[in-house]
């Protein structure tokens, strides 16, 4: 079993980077660090906030799939350009048969990697697949309690979620700790997204039900899209108040890692009246007194089932029906058909990054939503300032 340091963000000279994002080349001097790879379409889940688990009777086209070979050799041009990590998504990974290969494949070309899953089957197979490449796994958990976590994620009440959920991180933190890793070579996580469903969990929750989910880290993140689940102004003292309950514990096991827009919220730079437009930049950002810019195009990239990539995850996921959205306005090239090199230095991507340098925050856009604006703003800072200790790029 390797035994191996934890995945760490690109580290970059101050210098340098500046010098690069002025010359419009930051991207040729980081290239695709982190990629996030949507493998399939298929879910077993009918979550509320989510229409992905429809797409496939909606028209997504299935069969054209990536499929391992292709997988495979994507992969290798990842490894030739250094990418850091490579996070898989699906819809729902695990219901790729060839999975744990799909891991290995990642883990040879010196990529860490990294998989999002419901965790409601997760085979002995995949839980030896990722620990053996020292993979690191994120479980959906959008509840501190059965029912709110169930309501969500299994509405119609077919099985229960959570209980599966949370038998698979116990099932994978056993077999970790019986290998001997610890949680720097394959750490498990949970991603909780705060909504209308799960926002009282939040006033009664404390270290006890955190710490009961068995995770080295609980993401915390603000739903977006549109629907009933979205959160409005009477959420914003329930999520304030308990980060600030849980800052205020001296040992608290569990990691926990913040999004922007709690961030934001939590420093007083969102006003109740955008945030009930389900805005999570600052209002001074959105109302152009303070301009941060959008640095995702540098270092990040995704890519759909079919082998489109697409430069921002938030630009294709609005979480909406499959055949209702302007998603495919964003497409930068197409894997089968090229190299990712080539698409990543582009015409596509070139006149992307010139005409998204800074967000489009105009009504209706999804970077009114984006998660990684707190993350621009220190790049920002570290461009003009005069700091020359290197930058941390990506995550």
């Amino acid at each position: 079993m390797s035994k191996e340091l934890p995945y760490q963000p690109l580290s970059v000279s101050v210098g340098d980077y500046r010098r690069a994002v002025e010359n419009k080349e930051a991207h040729s001097l980081i290239g695709p660090n982190n990629v996030i790879l949507q493998v399939n379409y298929s879910c077993y889940l009918h979550c509320i906030m989510c229409d992905r688990y429809k797409w496939t009777e909606q028209g997504a086209p299935v069969e054209e799939t990536l499929t391992g070979r292709e997988l495979t050799g994507l992969f290798n041009q990842f490894g030739a350009l250094k990418t850091g990590k490579i996070t898989l998504v699906g819809t729902e990974p695990v219901l790729r048969p060839d999975l744990p290969q799909i891991l290995t494949d990642i883990k040879q070309q010196g990529i860490k990697p990294e998989m999002y899953t419901a965790g409601i089957i997760l085979k002995d197979e995949v839980i030896g697949s990722i620990l053996e490449n020292s993979g690191d796994a994120a479980f959906s958990v959008d509840g501190f309690y059965p029912v709110s976590h169930n309501l969500i994620r299994m509405p119609d009440k077919v099985f229960d979620a959570f209980s599966r959920t949370l038998s698979s991180i116990q099932h994978l933190r056993s077999d970790r700790e019986k290998q001997g890793l610890t949680e720097n070579q394959s750490r498990i996580s949970a991603n909780f997204t705060i909504q209308a469903g799960n926002i009282e969990d939040l006033a009664t929750a404390g270290p006890k039900e955190i710490d009961a989910l068995g995770v080295d880290t609980l993401r915390l993140s603000i739903v977006h899209g549109q629907g009933a689940y979205v959160l409005d102004r009477t959420a914003i003292p329930i999520i304030t108040g308990f980060v600030t309950r849980l800052r205020s514990v001296a040992q608290l096991k569990t990691e926990v890692s913040l999004s922007s827009g709690i961030i934001y919220l939590l420093q007083g730079k969102i006003a109740s009246e955008d945030f009930d437009k389900n805005v999570l930049v600052p209002s001074d950002t959105l109302k152009g007194k303070e301009k941060i810019r959008c640095h995702i195009h540098e270092f990040s990239t995704m890519i759909d089932p079919q082998g489109n990539v697409r430069p921002c995850l938030y630009l294709y996921d609005d979480n909406g029906p499959y055949n209702s959205s302007d998603r495919d306005q964003f497409i930068m090239g197409n894997i089968k058909k090229q190299d990712f090199a080539s698409i990543w230095n582009g015409d596509e991507y070139t006149a992307f990054r010139k005409a998204y340098e800074y967000p489009n925050l105009r009504s209706g856009s999804r970077c009114r939503t984006c998660e990684y604006t707190d993350h621009f703003a220190e790049l920002d800072q570290a461009v003009n300032g005069h700091e020359s200790i290197p930058v941390q790029i990506g995550w």
